[in-house]
Order: structure tokens, then C-alpha cells, then sequence
């Protein structure tokens, strides 16, 4: 399918394609939202691209690729998408999915390129945690504002509960988290819980970054 460009021009293409109601609707509905997930992670330099197939077969929606153009033609470092019945099939829970994984000789010699030499993985600082689906486009945001700012930020995805996300942040070592609810969305807030004190505040969202700092530091 010869559908190649930007985010808006390659929506409006599908929809004069295949019209915008129905089962396909629903289905350019879902693309949209992923796309709209990129962009509460900071990700806008990519193309949409409907050529694209990848060789395994148990994919069953959005599949991407991550190139690094100065290797050429074999400039595809990274590649992976949705399965929704791949877990299961090798017995076990009804579990969908997303996955993907580089291929270390390209990735190699990327690096070698790039001149750069791999670290280990930084603990996490900062663990964000959204109280509700509702919040999570925000909560997102707010991660990356902290990675922005040189800050080791993971952000909670699996939608436990908030003590049971608190605990999680305690097993990944992080000294803080941020708690995100409907009340910092709507006074663009957030909220910093000092793991040890188990104490916490509320501050404007631009003075997290360097109240993280101050805490880290202390």
C-alpha cells in the first residue's frame, strides 16, 4: 500500500482510501491514538509507512522499524509491532503484546559511527505514577519533561494500583516518585512523594525538575 508521509497526510490518506466508518474506522481510530502516543513521548521524527512487513508472522497491529541512514541499505537497527495471541500460543496467559528487538551487529556498527560506547543501564531516580488511564497522556509528559532535564525517570505503564505502583518504585530502587491525578492535570501540578521520608508536596510542574534535583542531591 503506497501510503508514505507524515502523521496528518498519511491519516487523511487512509481515510479517502477506506472512509472513516465501520471496522476500518476503527481501525485508523487505534493507529491515531498510537501516533497521539508518540507525541506524549517527545517522538516526532518518523514517518508512517503502510509499505512496511515485517518477516515473522504473529504480528496482529501497528509494526515499526528504527533506522540509522548512514548504514544504507541494511539501515533498519531496530524492529518489532503488536501481537495480541503470540504469548499465548507458546502456552501462556491471553497476554497482548508489544516487542521488538535490535540486531546487534547493525546496532554495533551504529555505535561505532556514532562514536559512542555502551553504558550500563542508570537506575531509575524517579518513578511517575498515574492514579487512572485518564492521566496518563499527562503523567507521560511529565516523564519526559524529567528525562529532558537529565533526570532518570520511569514511568508507570501497567496500571496497578497506587500503592501497589509505590512498591514498585521501591523494587526499582527510585528515591522519588511523582504522583499524577486529576487535580495536577487541571492545575498543571504534580505531586513528589520523597520515598525514604514517605513524605510528599505539591508544586507547579516547572519547579519539579529542579526540586528533583535539590532532593537527589541532598
Amino acid at each position: 500500500m503506497e501510503v508514505v508521509g507524515p502523521r496528518e497526510q498519511a491519516l487523511q490518506a487512509l481515510r479517502d482510501l477506506f472512509g472513516s466508518s465501520g471496522a476500518v474506522g476503527e481501525a485508523i481510530s487505534r493507529f491515531q491514538a498510537v501516533l497521539d502516543a508518540l507525541t506524549w513521548f517527545g517522538v516526532r521524527d518518523y514517518v508512517v509507512d503502510m509499505s512496511i512487513v515485517r518477516g515473522l508472522e504473529y504480528y496482529t497491529g501497528t509494526v515499526f522499524e528504527i533506522d540509522f541512514p548512514p548504514l544504507g541499505a541494511q539501515k533498519q537497527v531496530c524492529g518489532g509491532g503488536r501481537y495480541d495471541r503470540l504469548i499465548e500460543e507458546f502456552g501462556g496467559p491471553s497476554l497482548p503484546a508489544v516487542g521488538f528487538a535490535f540486531g546487534i551487529d547493525r546496532l554495533v556498527l551504529a555505535m561505532e559511527l556514532s562514536g559512542v560506547s555502551p553504558e550500563l543501564a542508570p537506575r531509575c531516580d524517579v518513578y511517575v505514577v498515574p492514579v487512572s488511564p485518564e492521566v496518563l497522556a499527562y503523567a507521560a509528559q511529565v516523564a519526559e519533561l524529567l528525562r529532558s532535564e537529565g533526570i532518570r525517570a520511569e514511568l508507570e505503564l501497567a496500571r496497578r494500583r497506587l500503592r501497589d505502583a509505590l512498591s514498585m518504585a521501591d523494587r526499582l530502587g527510585a528515591r522519588l516518585a511523582v504522583i499524577i491525578g486529576p487535580r495536577e492535570v487541571e492545575q498543571g501540578q504534580a505531586t513528589l512523594r520523597d520515598m525514604a521520608r514517605r513524605e510528599q508536596v505539591s508544586l507547579p510542574l516547572a519547579d519539579l525538575p529542579g526540586e528533583v534535583r535539590k532532593r537527589l542531591a541532598a
